[in-house]
């Protein structure tokens, strides 16, 4: 099962042919907290974690996911550091937004008490997710890119039922 901190990642050592699949879901390990990294005040950072254990092994990634504040917004973010000998060609990254939006099985009062719509818009840099509950009687959550990485343009968004189905797929 993904939650909202895993990263998935599709990579491959420059000039070869062949793709590497991982996702910190495969294999859940303990995290290991930064140094320094102690919940404090109103804005910084409030944990930060190599999660490269959940990756799998021997991968030439390091992988540390930051949860940090900002005014009244929370902010993940991802460093992903080489550190094998090779340079590394990125095919996909990707952020499970897993929302409670999968209504199968359901009846029609416990999808309206227990479900929410993810709205996924497409917009090259700027896209963003909007996620509600049915009822309308919770608030609206944002999610939305800050700054600009090396990875600035959002060129396609996928439901993760759709990633699962994707011929090249081996994240689920």
């Amino acid at each position: 099962m993904k939650f909202l901190g895993d990263i998935q990642l599709r990579f491959r050592t420059q000039g070869s042919n062949t793709w590497t699949n991982v996702s910190s879901h495969y294999s859940r390990k303990p995290a290991v907290t930064m140094p320094g990294t102690r919940p404090h005040g109103k804005a910084g950072v409030l944990t930060s974690a190599d999660i490269t254990g959940s990756m799998g092994s021997d991968i030439p990634i390091k992988v540390v996911r930051t949860w940090s504040r900002d005014r009244d917004s929370i902010i993940m973010t991802f460093n992903l550091t080489n550190v094998g000998s090779n340079d590394l060609q990125f095919g996909g990254v990707g952020i499970p937004l897993p929302f409670a939006d999968n209504w199968v099985g359901r009846d029609a009062a416990d999808t309206w008490e227990r479900c929410a719509v993810s709205d996924p818009a497409i917009s090259l840099d700027t896209g963003y997710v909007i996620a509600n509950r049915l009822t309308g009687r919770a608030p609206t959550l944002i999610t939305t890119p800050v700054g600009k990485s090396e990875f600035d343009r959002v060129e396609n968004w996928q439901s993760l039922m759709m990633l699962s189905q994707h011929p090249w797929s081996s994240l689920d």
